[in-house]
């Protein structure tokens, strides 16, 4: 199914391009000919702030298994609100100077700002390494369960939904 040029909010499933054998989920928060900056995890989009309000805070499970505490935030792009999480102190990641995103290309960011490698890394994702668009989580699993693993309460869920 074409659903078009990806837009900003977009979450979409390309090819990492470090390595085009991995795939990689993430949020596209700038297009083609955007300018974008990073400052505190916090972005700037062609010259304005991204409304961003903080939520509370919030316990995260890393991928040692260690209970993390993290902050959570609301962030406004164009035309999308969506959530996302940072680390009680920035990462090398939080800070960006300012860049232009070439037509073709788009701009990715993850969910999980602080412990996501991203477009901040690695720059821009070309259009022809975009595989799709995402809509729903299909499977969720916690390695650190007693039980099954499987997060059942997240299957299917709507991935646009903020919560």
């Amino acid at each position: 199914v074409d659903f078009g040029d990806p837009e900003r909010g977009d979450i979409i499933v390309f090819r990492y391009p470090r390595d085009e054998r991995i795939t990689f989920i993430k949020r596209v928060v700038a297009i083609g000919g955007d300018t974008i900056s990073v400052r505190r995890n916090h972005v700037t989009l062609n010259g304005d702030a991204m409304p961003t309000e903080y939520i509370s805070k919030f316990k995260a499970m890393n991928q040692r298994c260690d209970l993390t505490s993290q902050k959570l935030y609301e962030e406004t792009l164009p035309g999308i609100t969506h959530s996302f999480l940072t680390n009680q102190v920035t990462g090398s990641l939080s800070e960006m100077s300012e860049i232009t995103v070439p037509e073709g290309h788009v701009f990715v960011m993850g969910d999980n700002r602080d412990n996501s490698e991203d477009s901040r890394a690695w720059k821009f994702v070309r259009f022809d390494q975009i595989k799709g668009k995402a809509h729903f989580v299909w499977w969720s699993y916690n390695a650190c369960s007693d039980g099954s693993g499987v997060r059942s309460n997240r299957l299917f869920k709507n991935l646009y939904d903020v919560d």
